[in-house]
């Protein structure tokens, strides 16, 4: 018999997923009313980063100590935004409003197995195994 301490991690798993699938409908709903997917990946993003922000002050206690970093790092950090989240999302949004939602689910949690595969097939998986064919 599991007791409700046990139960946490999965309650928090489908809870994480429910997110999402209404996450992808709103999503989706935003698009087939005319949202371009550029423009709302830029208002998805201006409003997680206002919300962010003063959630940092909240949670240091108004003692943010400045970082010192380089016009390189700045850049390269900036590079990785760009890449990794803004064309990610701004790709996933026009697939979402090429295809369904449902598909969209599929793909995003098709992701961890497919990087897997691909770190299996090149031997950077500590699973990975020589196929004997």
């Amino acid at each position: 018999m599991l007791t409700m301490e046990e139960y946490k991690p999965m309650a928090a798993m489908v809870t994480a997923q429910c997110i999402y699938a209404v996450m992808n409908m709103l999503g989706k709903a935003a698009l087939n009313s005319g949202f371009s997917p550029l423009v709302f990946v830029v208002y998805k993003l201006t409003i997680a980063t206002l919300f962010l922000i003063p959630t940092l002050f909240l949670v240091k206690g108004g003692r943010v100590t400045a970082m010192s970093i380089n016009l390189k790092g700045f850049c390269l950090v900036f590079l990785a935004a760009l890449a990794g989240g803004t064309l990610n999302k701004f790709l996933y949004y026009i697939g979402l409003n090429l295809g369904d939602t449902s598909m969209a689910s599929y793909i995003c949690n098709l992701i961890p197995a497919i990087t897997f595969v691909m770190a299996a097939s090149v031997g950077y998986s500590q699973f990975s195994y020589p196929l004997n064919l």
